[in-house]
């Protein structure tokens, strides 16, 4: 089991590293995408309940991208207009 949760780990993590220097870059626009991922599994009544697991799961990315974001944000000197 920990082979498993440490693979799906490390995905995450890539994904989350792939999704900010695709932010960085402009390839993406991060908070859209970041909606998008929080609105692409909607479970209904009934639905397989790794279903509502995958829709948290996403969420919690979404939410990791966004503070990911907002620390880069921060990160960065202002600019100044003279």
């Amino acid at each position: 089991m920990k082979e498993v949760e440490g693979r799906i780990e490390a995905v995450a993590r890539l994904a989350l590293e792939l999704t900010a220097r695709m932010e960085d870059e402009g390839i993406i626009i991060g908070p859209l995408f970041s909606e998008q991922l929080r609105r692409s599994v909607r479970p209904e009544e009934g639905s397989p309940a790794h279903l509502e697991i995958a829709r948290q799961r996403l969420c919690e990315l979404a939410d990791a991208l966004d503070a990911a974001r907002d620390q880069r944000e921060s990160s960065q000197p202002e600019s100044r207009h003279d």
